[in-house]
């Protein structure tokens, strides 16, 4: 066998354990679009947590639906879930209290863990209190 084939297989071997290793370390494309997925999930709650903070801030109550806080300059449309096309859940639990609450695909990204965000997957409820004291 000649120097230039060995380096040939030798190049080749060496560049498909950098592709393995790399998808390994990324993870596979499914799983990068699931955590895509909960990322817009986690974005969209952000958005309606603010939503309803300026709400309060307006009204001093909070709407009995997230409907109510379409009026075109905070929200043009309530965000649904990106895969299923159904809303998050919205409940007041008491006047300056709320929670909403979404579908996850995955646990939040490790370095997130102590996030307010964070999460596990399957359904989680963020738990908000308004109130200023």
């Amino acid at each position: 066998m000649s120097v230039n084939r060995l380096a040939a297989i030798a190049s080749s071997g060496l560049i498909s354990i950098v592709v393995i290793g790399g998808l390994w370390l990324a993870g596979s494309p499914s799983e990068q679009r699931l955590l895509r997925l909960d990322q817009q999930r986690t974005a969209h709650l952000q958005q309606l947590s603010s939503a309803l903070t300026r709400y309060w801030n307006d009204h001093s109550m909070l709407p009995p639906q997230l409907q109510q806080l379409v009026d075109g300059q905070n929200l043009t449309a309530v965000p649904v879930d990106p895969v299923t096309g159904s809303s998050y859940d919205y409940r007041r639990t008491a006047t300056a209290t709320f929670e909403l609450c979404g579908a996850f695909d995955r646990d939040s990204i490790e370095a997130s863990v102590n996030d307010f965000w964070s999460h596990q997957a399957g359904r989680h409820c963020f738990d908000f209190d308004l109130d200023p004291q």
